[in-house]
């Protein structure tokens, strides 16, 4: 998709709004000491079928920058794309590494990638990605907005639903801390996987019966712990009211201003170094209600990125 048409206000910088800024990644000025954001599709829903999944998320990543063309600029970041990394005639695993090579890439550079999916599937490849750009010793947490914990078995194959076993088991030390769980979505057998690999899991029920201030102490407690954060909003998350369009709704999901609050918090650690937002399906998307709320929460991060 290309970044070239949107509201216009004119071309002063005070009256600019992302598709007028959103420049080609291979562009990037290292040397510029704005912050660097960019855009990074995956448009794949390979995974959500293995998992017997609704699909049509593959079409999210243009469908997500369309709703974001006429975002105002955020004043100190400069905005980049590096288009979507094609599947061709790749195996989902190979899909996956191929744009976790890009992520790598992106991080670099000094930039922090936004990716774009996709299925959930697209969480092993910004992990790969991630990890590929650290040194070897760098201890990475993942904070995973979500319904469901994602450690799915993998014995007859992976999906949208086994990322996080995969990197569980690829790694010696595995940090990971997933927020709206949902009680409903997940069998026993899930809860007992993630026990077993000592997650401090926040489930839907506690960010409705505790204290902002306690999830904000167990979330900075996660943190404290790690060298880096990956990020990633499965948009599952949130109530169907909120977000139709995604493979599996929530009947009642996480609050929506609750997670900005939350936000606040995690990027106040300065410890982001990537971001990526998955299951938005546009063929399902009432009046583009996911999809729009992709675009709030990336200009929402990007302001808190910059500060």
């Amino acid at each position: 998709m290309n970044w070239d048409k949107g509201r216009f206000d004119g071309d002063s910088t005070i009256d600019q709004r992302f598709w007028q800024i959103v420049q080609d990644f291979n562009n990037i000025d290292k040397s510029s000491k704005e912050q660097k954001v960019c855009f990074v599709g995956f448009p794949s829903d390979d995974g959500v079928k293995q998992n017997l999944g609704r699909v049509g998320s593959a079409m999210a990543p243009d469908v997500i920058r369309n709703k974001m063309l006429s975002i105002p600029k955020v004043e100190n970041v400069e905005l980049y794309d590096v288009g979507n990394i094609p599947k061709k005639n790749q195996s989902l695993n190979d899909h996956q590494l191929s744009y976790a090579n890009k992520i790598s890439d992106i991080i670099s550079k000094n930039c922090l990638p936004i990716g774009l999916g996709g299925g959930h599937e697209i969480a092993y490849g910004t992990f790969c990605g991630v990890k590929n750009a650290q040194k070897k010793d760098t201890k990475i947490g993942i904070i995973n907005f979500d319904a469901h914990l994602d450690m799915r078995p993998y014995d007859k194959g992976t999906s949208s639903g086994t990322m996080f076993k995969q990197i569980a088991d690829e790694n010696k030390e595995f940090h990971y801390l997933p927020i709206g769980i949902q009680t409903i979505g997940n069998t026993q057998r899930l809860f007992s996987i993630a026990k077993q690999h000592s997650i401090p899991i926040i489930t839907f029920e506690d960010t409705i019966n505790k204290p902002l201030i306690e999830l904000q102490k167990s979330i900075l407690n996660f943190i404290d712990k790690v060298d880096v954060v990956y990020l990633t909003f499965c948009m599952d998350v949130f109530d169907i009211s909120d977000a139709p369009g995604v493979s599996a709704p929530s009947a009642i999901g996480i609050d929506k201003r609750l997670v900005l609050q939350l936000l606040q918090t995690i990027f106040s650690t300065k410890k982001i170094v990537a971001v990526d937002f998955a299951e938005v399906n546009p063929s399902l998307d009432i009046d583009e209600r996911t999809s729009r709320l992709v675009a709030y929460l990336i200009h929402y991060l990007i302001s808190l990125y910059k500060i």
